[in-house]
């Protein structure tokens, strides 16, 4: 599946857009089924709202993708208050969550001059975060950081992945050229714990439904929100650094 995933974020434009919406429409009904259950109403709108979202920004409407994301808010916790779903709020949570990462991906890779280059720098930040937490953890152990939302998870792992994340915004700077190499290590940090955010947001997700993975499709790694879980907290920062500073988190003029 990488090669496949990797040749869609070099290609951009609509493919990538694409691929965004249908992940972020994947995310939402696993989300969805985790909080209400076998709710086929709250599944099917959920996923709708979510992939709109991303692929009316992509089109450049970006007040009117706010708004799909605002009603599909509004209709889901609607509709779980119809159905008498407990977690009807968390429920609709899922929609802003899941569509915000997904519109930020699709609009930090349709950056004319450097598209490309953050969302390889966001998937070298959390790989190396990942990567990073689990090796210096397990190396060292120590004291848990959230034993009761993710038992496995320490403050060394922590340290360690943050170091690493850290490392390939020093990395990516020295490449390409940057002056200030030790503002992009900051930023490295900054993103590296916003993707322990993302991880721990889903571990409590899945404490609170008693489940192990968040779905099935991706044989032995479980489901997207598994997988994803860093990007979705990730691009959402990226993208705020990049409107404010107008910018990007590799090429900052």
């Amino acid at each position: 599946m990488l090669p496949l995933a990797f040749g869609v974020v070099w290609l951009g434009g609509w493919p990538f857009a694409i691929l965004a919406a249908l992940l972020s429409s994947g995310m939402a009904i696993e989300w969805a089924r985790l909080c209400a259950g076998s709710s086929i109403r709250v599944s099917l709108i959920m996923a709708v709202f979510a992939g709109c979202a991303v692929l009316t920004l992509s089109f450049g409407y970006g007040l009117v993708s706010l708004g799909v994301v605002f009603a599909g808010t509004l209709l889901i916790w609607g509709v779980a208050r119809l159905e008498n779903i407990d977690d009807a709020m968390i429920a609709a949570f899922g929609v802003p969550y899941l569509s915000g990462a997904g519109m930020s991906l699709a609009w930090l890779r349709s950056l004319p001059e450097n598209g490309l280059d953050t969302v390889v720098f966001l998937v070298g930040i959390i790989v190396a975060m990942d990567i990073g937490a689990f090796a210096v953890g397990r190396t060292f152990g120590g004291p848990k950081m959230a034993p009761t939302i993710s038992p496995g998870k320490t403050w060394s792992g922590l340290f360690g992945g943050t170091l690493c994340a850290g490392g390939v915004g020093l990395m990516a700077a020295i490449v390409s050229g940057q002056p200030n190499v030790w503002v992009y290590a900051v930023i490295g940090c900054l993103l590296g714990l916003a993707a322990q955010g993302g991880d721990l947001i889903e571990s409590a997700l899945k404490r609170r439904y008693n489940v192990k993975d968040s779905g099935t499709i991706i044989p032995g790694h479980g489901g997207l929100l598994d997988r994803l879980d860093g990007f979705l907290t990730v691009a959402p920062l990226a993208g705020l650094m990049v409107w404010i500073y107008g910018g990007s988190p590799v090429i900052w003029k």
